[in-house]
């Protein structure tokens, strides 16, 4: 199902690739578009606004607050866009929801952002998967 591939942006940063088919032009193109167009998951979905993903991508980043090494979430969408966050919550929580649910993700898979208070005051945000909307 993962397709571990070397950037294609620099050649040095490792990535992951999930639910896209990368043997073909097709799927080459649907992971460019996304690691170089994707809009800000955060700015994008509000809290509680279920939205479907059918791939998604992990890539090595920086945080540019720290300098700090991160993992860098791409969540393709099935119109070819893609949501994109450094949260170490929402790469968590990625990870989680494609260790259960994985297999469907080629179906497409629904989530929601929720933010979770932390005890020192802080948030986490995190996906949640969801039901599709019915139709």
């Amino acid at each position: 199902m993962a397709n571990e591939i070397k950037a294609i942006n620099d050649g040095t940063d490792a990535m992951q690739v999930y639910g896209i088919d990368m043997n073909d032009f097709a799927g080459m193109l649907q992971v460019t578009s996304a690691l170089n167009v994707a809009a800000s998951l955060d700015k994008t979905v509000e809290d509680g606004q279920a939205f479907e993903f059918i791939g998604v991508i992990f890539k090595d980043g920086v945080n540019e607050q720290t300098g700090e090494p991160c993992k860098e979430t791409y969540l393709v969408q099935r119109d070819g866009s893609a949501l994109f966050s450094k949260s170490g919550g929402i790469y968590d929580s990625a990870v989680t929801i494609l260790g259960g649910l994985g297999k469907w993700l080629s179906d497409g898979l629904w989530a929601t952002v929720v933010e979770i208070k932390t005890g020192r005051g802080n948030t986490l945000k995190r996906l949640n998967p969801v039901a599709p909307p019915a139709k």
